[in-house]
């Protein structure tokens, strides 16, 4: 791609709205740090879809999955030949818990 998919306001403004919405009660009685990696695609409109979350903590994932769900902020497409493509976005997710 020529042009990355980009969240208005960049990648640092999808993180904290991911960190801002995420609902940590539901990792209840568990400590430490927890890891997943979030994947989804963004579509040529802007939407999301084909959020997936592969962590170890099960509660942890779909938590994730939810949030990014959540955001209901268009993204901008990639582009190739300045056409919007599909694009599959990684996003490592770790979250200290006490």
């Amino acid at each position: 791609v020529e042009q990355l998919a980009e969240f208005p306001g960049g990648i640092n403004s999808f993180r904290s709205k991911v960190q801002n919405s995420f609902d940590g009660s539901v990792m209840e009685g568990d400590e430490g740090t927890v890891k997943t990696e979030v994947t989804f695609v963004v579509e040529r409109d802007g939407s999301i879809t084909d959020v997936k979350a592969n962590g170890s903590n099960k509660d942890f994932n779909a938590e994730a999955i939810r949030t990014v769900k959540s955001i209901k902020n268009k993204w901008a497409p990639a582009k190739i030949n300045g056409q919007s493509v599909r694009y599959r976005f990684r996003m490592p997710l770790t979250m200290q818990f006490e």
